[in-house]
């Protein structure tokens, strides 16, 4: 079912702009099989620049979907 959800934290971009830049990653994974995270973040930096403030949560994106990369017995990414 499509619809839409509100997404929400204290400042609106920390906690939050975790959870929707992993919810994006893994649905560009399973969309398209790859995954460009830096071309991801600067995407949703765009829309809210507060979102990805520092170096420790662009790690965790990355963390984020290569945890879910290894969910699956196999992947890969090709360009």
């Amino acid at each position: 079912q499509d619809g839409h959800i509100l997404v929400t934290c204290w400042d609106g971009a920390s906690r939050s702009g975790i959870f929707c830049a992993a919810s994006f990653l893994c649905e560009q994974i399973q969309s398209e099989g790859l995954v460009d995270v830096s071309q991801a973040v600067r995407m949703l930096k765009r829309q809210r620049r507060q979102l990805i403030k520092d170096v420790e949560q662009y790690r965790l994106c990355y963390e984020l979907a290569l945890s879910y990369l290894n969910s699956f017995e196999t992947y890969g990414n090709f360009k």
